[in-house]
């Protein structure tokens, strides 16, 4: 017995130490680049690359492209790093899969006793473009996607093997200097990026390289940060420091965006956190003075970085931000009070989400969105739009 006490003791030792380990740093990129893949402009040096590329540079530029479009181009990709233990976890985790899905997650879900690790995750989004007011059929938002977690709610019917979620675009990139060059065009350039981890917004600079940034077109970002109780009508104890605006998350994430993605056309950014008090599922709405109240401390806290990101960008993006649906029905109330419903900007698609058009000069502004679900709906409940009017029964 003393023998196997000692192995316990030994063993749990190993398990407790284990467990208080720091977890490694962070992968940035090195500060050199041990090679450079990308070739030099001029001649001499591109003739060489070209003439690597087989029977592909006999096609025109254009021709190439596209085709390339048409592998791995105008599609919505999650792009993830996530602190992992036993290696990579599965994308998707529908039980109703096949033998070929389920030798699929044993081969990439590791050891479960190996140390932790950070992993790239990153996988095809079948969700739809979330706003068609063209069409009938609802599409999910992209604040409700749930890619990793569950299968089904990513548009699982035109997918049936784990295969269709991955990229596929890392074998034509490692082919060659002059794949990698247009392959890595089309990938960062005609595709919509989804992040939603905040180590990723926070370090994207030294995780990504910045010429692949700066082509980035489309991006739904996925802000899960925290705002001050200031928002929520919650005033603070005496003698405390009230916080300072400028150190928030949001801010540095806001001046971040201009700088990091200067060819930005379609931006979507939800706010994860509530910046309102919670509306009443039943009963009477806020009083009218509750509403300027919140909208005032909404717009001085949240939507003032928002709106100098917006003016840095300039005109001729799509900007779409999605905030708390209480707060977009607070926002709403006060500006049609203040301008009338004449010149308020809405509009609605058949999922249910709502926006207006928020002005900041002749042509430039951006949307807010209804976002975060706060508002329970009871079955006799009819949202109202801007205008007074019933959107759809419930």
């Amino acid at each position: 017995m003393p023998g196997l006490r000692k192995w316990l003791q030994k063993k749990l030792g190993r398990t407790k130490q284990s467990s208080q380990e720091s977890p490694p740093p962070i992968p940035h990129l090195p500060a050199e680049r041990p090679s450079i893949l990308t070739p030099s402009p001029s001649r001499e040096h591109l003739s060489p690359a070209i003439d690597n590329y087989g029977t592909f540079r006999r096609l025109p530029p254009e021709i190439r492209r596209q085709i390339l479009i048409e592998a791995f181009g105008n599609l919505i990709l999650h792009l993830d790093l996530k602190l992992s233990q036993g290696g990579l976890h599965p994308l998707v985790s529908n039980r109703t899969e096949s033998r070929t899905y389920n030798a699929h997650r044993a081969k990439i879900a590791g050891n479960a006793n190996s140390p932790q690790g950070w992993q790239w995750r990153g996988c095809v989004c079948h969700r739809r473009p979330w706003w068609m007011t063209g069409e009938n059929q609802a599409h999910m938002p992209p604040h409700e996607d749930m890619c990793y977690l569950v299968l089904r709610r990513c548009n699982v019917e035109k997918s049936k093997l784990p295969t269709e979620y991955t990229i596929g675009a890392m074998g034509w990139i490692r082919t060659c200097r002059q794949s990698y060059v247009e392959g890595m065009d089309v990938l960062f350039r005609t595709n919509t990026f989804h992040m939603s981890t905040l180590v990723v917004l926070e370090n994207l600079p030294r995780l990504v390289l910045p010429q692949c940034l700066q082509n980035i077109t489309a991006l739904e970002l996925i802000f899960d940060i925290s705002f001050p109780s200031e928002l929520l009508g919650i005033v603070g104890p005496p003698g405390v420091d009230p916080v300072t605006y400028e150190d928030l998350p949001l801010y540095s994430l806001c001046r971040m965006i201009p700088e990091t993605f200067p060819s930005i056309h379609h931006l979507y950014i939800s706010l994860q956190r509530p910046i309102a008090p919670l509306t009443p599922i039943y009963g009477p709405r806020p009083p009218s003075r509750e509403c300027e109240e919140s909208t005032s401390r909404m717009e001085r806290i949240v939507l003032k970085p928002i709106e100098d990101m917006v003016r840095v960008l300039g005109p001729g993006r799509d900007i779409n931000i999605a905030i708390q649906r209480g707060a977009t029905e607070m926002l709403t109330r006060t500006y049609v009070k203040l301008h009338g419903r004449e010149k308020l900007r809405c509009e609605f698609n058949p999922s249910l989400n709502y926006r207006f058009w928020k002005p900041l000069g002749d042509e430039l502004g951006y949307w807010i969105c209804s976002g975060l679900e706060d508002i329970t709906f009871s079955p006799h409940y009819h949202m109202q739009t801007c205008f007074g009017t019933s959107l759809s029964p419930f």
